[in-house]
């Protein structure tokens, strides 16, 4: 995907318009000592209109719809 246009000027990134309700994933990367080496690890959470509050140990809560990733609609009917 192209990042600029062939002015040098930057394409809008256009984002998939979340609805309340939507189950959505989230990934990060985590150090583990013991393997010595970067863990992806993905969590789920479901998009209350505003953030998606995730049930992992650290309790993480995202606001960006940029760090989020669709995976299915309207899991809450």
């Amino acid at each position: 995907m192209k990042q600029f246009n062939c002015y040098g000027n930057l394409i809008p990134f256009v984002m998939f318009p979340f609805e309340k309700g939507d189950l959505v994933e989230f990934s990060y990367r985590k150090f583990s000592k013991k393997e010595r080496a970067n863990k992806t690890i993905t969590i789920q959470g479901i998009w209350d209109g505003e953030k998606v509050e995730f049930t992992d140990e650290n309790q993480t809560v995202v606001r960006t719809l940029q760090w989020l990733k669709f995976v299915s609609r309207n899991c809450l009917v």
